[in-house]
């Protein structure tokens, strides 16, 4: 996906880290130098209940990165938190607290950990955790210039509209660059059911990107669809609390 936004002339600002398998459930994995969790930068900035602040992300970046350094981290942010915005939608990869997405020092944000994937979500007690589609949060829509939500669910401005503007339009066009690649996307996932993960198994597994890439929408109308789908993401409210029950669990 990287490459593909690339060569569209995007860029993307993702970290696709480095994985080698090395055996049965044996391997090596890249260390991404310079990074935290989003959790840690929820509770180091917010406390105990960081994970309902909006401010927490903006203040991180600020410390790390001071006067026009900060324009460029906050840039950076943007673009990669569209790249896997788009990219964790279309794959469906779930179990998506705050442990499990990352952001270094100058800006970029990334995930980590794909064991659920292709709409495998997690569920408890027979309650689907995750109900948004992909990770947006109010925390992230605050760096983007000051912009955050209301209680309706309207983005409100801020310091500077225009970055958010430039992040809906981003995930949009990524959207629609992977849309005209479906073909390429999905023969790869068909060439990997061999493997043996247990959420590939089956060509009827692959299905899942074929409904979420929806070719039966014109380029407009899908960026006009994930638009609403970030503002869906937005107003998950189920997100936040599971983000501060992972905190409040875990922190110290």
């Amino acid at each position: 996906m990287e490459r593909l936004w690339i060569e569209s002339g995007m860029q993307p600002r993702m970290i696709p880290y480095k994985c080698a398998s090395a055996g049965d459930q044996l391997g090596f994995i890249e260390w991404v130098t310079e990074s935290t969790t989003t959790a840690w930068v929820q509770t180091h900035y917010g406390g105990k209940y960081g994970a309902l602040k909006k401010e927490n992300m903006r203040k991180h970046l600020a410390h790390h990165n001071k006067s026009t350094a900060f324009d460029d981290a906050t840039q950076d942010f943007s673009s990669s938190c569209a790249s896997y915005c788009v990219a964790t939608y279309v794959l469906g990869i779930g179990d998506r607290h705050s442990d499990n997405i990352m952001v270094k020092e100058n800006g970029m944000l990334f995930h980590i950990d794909f064991g659920h994937f292709l709409g495998n979500f997690k569920s408890k007690f027979g309650v689907k955790r995750e109900r948004d589609n992909f990770v947006f949060t109010p925390d992230f829509c605050y760096v983007m210039g000051g912009a955050y939500v209301n209680n309706f669910g309207n983005v409100v401005e801020g310091d500077d509209r225009n970055l958010y503007d430039k992040f809906e339009k981003q995930c949009g066009r990524c959207y629609n660059v992977l849309r005209e690649n479906k073909a390429f996307l999905m023969n790869l996932f068909l060439l990997m059911i061999p493997a043996g993960m247990p959420e590939l198994t089956a060509r009827s597994d692959v299905a899942f990107m074929d409904d979420k890439l929806m070719l039966g929408l014109t380029p407009e109308d899908a960026a006009t669809h994930f638009g609403k789908e970030i503002k869906k993401a937005l107003n998950t409210i189920t997100r936040r609390i599971d983000n501060l029950a992972h905190t409040v669990k875990h922190y110290k």
